[in-house]
């Protein structure tokens, strides 16, 4: 109730918009920490439990994102399909490792707070 009066007033960051409509987006914890807005959640993908972190910096360009999605797999073929995964949901992601610890890393630069939303969108309709 609080942030909705603040929002009314206009005394709410976009960091703390993004925060509040994220939320009512999905169950993951989002929460914002000095100055970064973070949204974790562990996803059962296959037989594999992900865990997945994204993370929202603000910068003078604009908006830097975040996202790891890291897990242990428990055959190769479950690595390799978490690599697909991942790489629909951006060509830029960066698979570290694959088996038997997957590790992903995703940083990107987007000019306004709607695009982080939007592909914050698109990572949950992939991933859950």
């Amino acid at each position: 109730m609080i942030k909705a009066l603040d929002i009314l007033t206009g005394f709410i960051t976009r960091l703390s918009l993004a925060e509040l409509v994220m939320k009512s987006l999905s169950n993951w914890l989002t929460y914002i920490d000095e100055n970064v807005l973070i949204s974790k959640q562990l996803i059962q993908y296959e037989d594999a439990q992900l865990r997945t972190i994204f993370k929202t910096y603000m910068t003078e360009e604009g908006y830097r994102i975040e996202l790891s999605i890291s897990g242990l797999a428990p055959s190769t073929a479950t690595a390799y399909s978490l690599k697909s995964l991942v790489k629909k949901i951006d060509k830029d992601v960066k698979v570290e490792s694959l088996y038997p610890f997957f590790n992903s890393i995703l940083i990107k630069n987007v000019n306004n707070i709607v695009s982080v939303l939007k592909f914050y969108k698109r990572i949950l309709s992939m991933l859950t």
